[in-house]
């Protein structure tokens, strides 16, 4: 395989992701964004317009989460987080 038919096929991949990734994101602006995350609902179309590349270009996991319905929103852990709830558990001692 030559260079020139590599360079091709990886354009023509490009070209045909980012392709599934448009037709994606107006349906997933218009009905996904709600069910993945419930702060989703509301956001303004101007600010759904400002992310349409982002999901286009993620749009396989985002169609993921939206199959699975994901609408929780992810709890942060982080070393204070853990300190925190480490000293509000009860403690055994008592």
């Amino acid at each position: 395989m030559n260079d020139q038919r590599i360079i091709e096929t990886a354009l023509w991949s490009l070209i045909v992701y980012l392709g599934l990734g448009g037709s994606f994101a107006p349906f997933y602006m218009w009905r996904g964004v709600c069910r993945v995350d419930p702060h989703g609902a509301h956001m303004t179309w101007g600010a759904r317009l400002f992310i349409a590349p982002g999901i286009a270009s993620l749009w396989p996991l985002l169609a993921l989460r939206w199959l699975r319905g994901v609408s929780a929103l992810p709890e942060e852990r982080t070393a204070h987080r853990v300190m925190a709830r480490c000293k509000n558990a009860p403690s055994s001692n008592s």
